[in-house]
């Protein structure tokens, strides 16, 4: 006969896969939340959180730091996931408690105040006329490769 706590996280794969059901036709969520989920629950494990109803905010931001240590996929050595892959990581675990709360598996989200890793965008401007001008007149004419980055220029 199986135990609660076994029974608990039975429940809790059940639910991500209910929860990954309902992604269907959102494949860039679901491609996220399959990934990330996973690791959150062995994760909560690891901290002896068997029941989803015993999860803190606490649980969630050693989660949260412990994404930015995870080395990068095919990365060089030493190489961390990005600050706005962390807080992609870090939204659909807060998607996914949002959904046990809308399903009432929980009374409150824990992840309600988790803060997201903040990142900074690169600037953007747009080229002036001479810049532009310039960037045309780069790639050399005369050769059938600057001919190609000409059209591939152009087309952009």
């Amino acid at each position: 006969m199986p135990t609660r706590a076994a029974a608990e996280l039975h429940g809790f794969a059940a639910l991500l896969d209910r929860y990954l059901d309902e992604l269907q036709g959102h494949e860039a969520l679901r491609a996220r939340a399959s990934l990330v989920l996973p690791r959150l629950l062995a994760q909560l494990e690891e901290r002896g959180r068997r029941e989803l109803r015993s999860v803190q905010a606490e649980d969630l931001c050693a989660f949260a730091r412990h994404l930015a240590t995870v080395p990068k996929k095919h990365a060089r050595e030493g190489e961390q996931l990005a600050a706005a892959t962390q807080a992609c990581y870090v939204g659909a675990v807060r998607r996914f408690l949002a959904w046990l709360q809308r399903r009432g598996v929980l009374l409150e989200s824990p992840a309600q105040d988790l803060p997201a890793p903040t990142f900074q965008r690169l600037p953007r401007r747009v080229l002036s006329e001479a810049e532009a001008r310039r960037l045309m007149d780069a790639p050399a004419r005369s050769e059938l490769l600057g001919r190609r980055d000409r059209a591939v220029l152009e087309v952009l």
